[in-house]
């Protein structure tokens, strides 16, 4: 993200879905940032582990349904992704979100914010509704 911001001319407005929201959370304090967009963000606050939020809310039957590639990048189980991340959308738009998904290192959801960015920054946030993934 560090790169990314180095790159833009002016201030810069960072958004994020699920665990961007935590990615945002730290990066947003970068002085070219001037607002965060969450939409049912985990966003985190200081010296919390990325992904604890999400262990302290998931469900029993969701364990296990992220898969581990042996270099240590994660991805939802293709035949679990419409439940997890997509049950609002037509079977055929998420099974192509399925395939199409940004593997994520699995050290992220370990990773510790070191300081919140939506504490100094104007924000705007969208929660999504229980169990759909949907915000409103």
């Amino acid at each position: 993200m560090k790169l990314i911001l180095a790159l833009q001319h002016g201030p810069s407005i960072l958004v994020a879905h699920s665990y961007g929201g935590a990615v945002i959370t730290e990066a947003g304090n970068d002085q070219s940032v001037v607002g965060l967009v969450y939409r049912g963000p985990h966003a985190g606050f200081r010296r919390e582990r990325v992904g604890r939020r999400k262990a302290l809310s998931e469900r029993p039957r969701q364990i296990g349904r992220h898969k581990e590639m042996p270099d240590g990048f994660t991805y939802i189980d293709p035949a679990q992704f419409r439940e997890l991340f997509a049950a609002d959308l037509p079977g055929d738009k998420a099974a192509f979100m399925a395939r199409a998904q940004v593997l994520n290192f699995a050290y992220n959801f370990s990773a510790t914010i070191t300081t919140a960015a939506w504490r100094t920054k104007p924000i705007s946030l969208r929660l999504a509704s229980q169990g759909s993934g949907r915000c409103n």
